[in-house]
């Protein structure tokens, strides 16, 4: 179909589609009438409503023979569901089926903003790699969307995460779009982020946050240090081909920028300018300015930044800026005084860029895992100082949580202090928390930062850790050194039957 296909331009569609009676056909809104096609025998038109002003890579619609289950929402406003797909087990749909509603009816409370449509009609494709989310017609993959597994939770989750971030895509991507590609990541990453927090709402008892935000993290810290891309562009137009060269780490990258933008604001300021957001640019298109300035407003009201401080400031030096920052903690001898630096990490690169960064942190006196408010901020500057009464022989950890996106490394004091304690009693660390300590010592003994003695007594706790979320990243260099074994077989092999 000839269009000018760029997201900030809108139109209204009127879809009207013909075929043989015997097929079924779906587009992005109810179907208002079907009448006889009098030129073609056996053959019928389906009129559908008018849609809402929407971009034109939303638009969709298809004519199959799929068998559907129906679901709807009970909560809010109506919206009927179709899940349907062409053979595949019985019942295979039906969680996706019964998922849906569910996460549409959160997602319409947490946004306050009920869904705009009357029914989503999903469809499992074959010929599908993965979820399109055209409004009120998504689109997913048969391999990653059936089930016909006991129930298992790596199965199901994948399942609800895919469901999760198509259905928050109604949201952002398709009521409010990105006036350029080069902001792709206001839609995916808010999409991914919530899709996240949809699926722990749904699934408590799943530990769905602890343990994709402690994978996820890994995933997006080794694509952040391999490839030269900020999330957003400060100048000219980035064309949809190159970015989505770099979509993964787009995908994942935004996910934690968008959870520390809303750790360091609260959930009161977050999301009221969130809502102000969608409400103000609702079937338009924004870049990322027009988000800063409803944050700046929401944080305003409720004071949750210090005095002065500006959301496009802090969050420029996270969007425009590529790579993350590695802290480096250290403690004077009388424990009265801790120094915080920070440097940026890009593989084979020495570039100085600074970050504002929002700082929690507890010690062994208080052990306050809870109360992840930043306590203390990096200012773009190299870095700071902070003085306690006396913290000699006592460990400090910084980062509650793990809300920030950034690696940190401890003095070796520090380091042997927090080994003690997680083999004393791990469970006073949270579990995202002992994901960042192992995590970030491995990475740091691959950097030649940390010596193996204080990498060997950190992780010899992990006899006793029950956590997938924290065993992962040791899993992880496991593999690695496997693969390299192999390799370095393969090679010694070939060595001898040359040399024979």
């Amino acid at each position: 179909m000839p269009c000018f296909d760029e997201p900030a331009l809108r139109a209204t569609f009127n879809v009207t589609l013909g075929h043989h009676k015997r097929y079924q056909s779906f587009s992005n809104m109810p179907m208002l009438r079907m009448r006889p096609n009098y030129d073609l025998r056996d053959y019928v038109w389906c009129n559908y409503e008018i849609t809402p002003p929407m971009p034109t890579y939303l638009l969709a619609y298809s004519v199959n023979e799929f068998k559907c289950t129906r679901s709807r929402t009970t909560k809010g406003k109506l919206v009927t569901f179709r899940t349907c797909q062409m053979g595949g087990p019985p019942n295979s749909t039906l969680y996706v089926s019964n998922l849906s509603p569910k996460l549409l009816e959160y997602f319409s409370n947490l946004f306050d903003s009920p869904f705009p449509l009357e029914k989503i009609d999903q469809l499992v494709m074959r010929d599908q790699t993965s979820g399109m989310e055209n409004w009120g017609l998504v689109l997913y993959g048969f391999s990653t969307l059936t089930t016909h597994k006991p129930i298992e939770y790596d199965y199901y989750n994948r399942i609800a995460h895919i469901v999760g971030h198509e259905l928050a895509h109604m949201w952002f991507g398709n009521l409010v779009t990105v006036a350029w590609w080069s902001d792709f990541w206001l839609k995916e990453g808010f999409a991914s982020y919530f899709s996240i927090l949809g699926v722990d709402y749904l699934h408590p008892d799943w530990n769905h946050n602890n343990r994709e935000f402690g994978l996820l993290k890994q995933i997006a810290y080794y694509l952040d240090g391999q490839h030269n891309v900020s999330l957003s562009h400060k100048v000219g137009k980035t064309s949809l081909e190159q970015l989505m060269e770099n979509n993964e780490l787009v995908y994942f990258k935004s996910i934690f920028i968008i959870r520390k933008m809303h750790a360091m604001l609260g959930d009161k300021a977050f999301y009221q300018g969130l809502r102000s957001y969608l409400t103000q640019y609702g079937y338009g298109s924004t870049h990322k300015d027009e988000l800063w300035i409803q944050l700046q407003r929401a944080n305003d009201h409720w004071g949750s930044l210090p005095k002065g401080f500006k959301v496009k400031t802090i969050m420029d030096s996270w969007t425009l800026q590529h790579g993350y920052p590695i802290l480096t903690v250290f403690r004077s001898m009388d424990g009265k005084c801790v120094t915080v630096t920070q440097k940026h990490f890009f593989v084979n690169s020495n570039r100085s860029e600074a970050w504002w960064i929002p700082l929690s942190y507890t010690t062994e006196l208080e052990q306050n895992f809870n109360d992840t408010r930043p306590s203390i901020w990096i200012k773009g500057e190299p870095s700071i100082n902070i003085h306690f009464n006396e913290l000699k022989d006592k460990w400090i950890i910084f980062d509650i949580q793990s809300y920030g996106y950034f690696r940190i490394n401890y003095d070796n004091q520090n380091w042997h202090l927090l080994a003690k304690a997680l083999r004393q009693n791990h469970h006073i660390f949270h579990e995202l928390n002992r994901v960042q300590l192992v995590s970030d010592a491995l990475f740091l003994h691959h950097q030649n930062l940390l010596d193996q003695d204080v990498l060997h007594h950190l992780l010899s706790y992990l006899v006793q850790e029950r956590s997938y979320a924290v065993w992962r990243p040791y899993i992880a260099e496991l593999e690695t050194h496997r693969k390299e074994l192999v390799v370095a077989g393969l090679v010694a092999a070939q060595l001898l039957l040359v040399h024979n």
